[in-house]
């Protein structure tokens, strides 16, 4: 379920806008050569285990560089 607050920016911005939301949290890993996404700030509860998506073809144009948990 979408929150208020970000429907009405997909209202004002359209699809830029969640396209450059989802820019910040999504990662390129330098050792994998992968596209990851850390999920824990979705519904972050403390309890909850950290859960992370990897992207074998994902773009990785623009994206920040960052080593994935995994390679770390």
């Amino acid at each position: 379920m979408i929150k208020y607050k970000q429907q009405l920016a997909l209202k004002r911005d359209g699809w830029k806008s969640d396209a450059r939301r989802a820019d910040k949290f999504i990662f390129y890993c330098i050792k994998c050569k992968t596209v990851w996404e850390d999920n824990t700030r979705v519904g972050g509860d403390s309890k909850t285990k950290s859960k992370i998506n990897w992207y074998q073809d994902f773009p990785k144009y623009g994206k920040q560089k960052k080593c994935c948990p995994k390679c770390l």
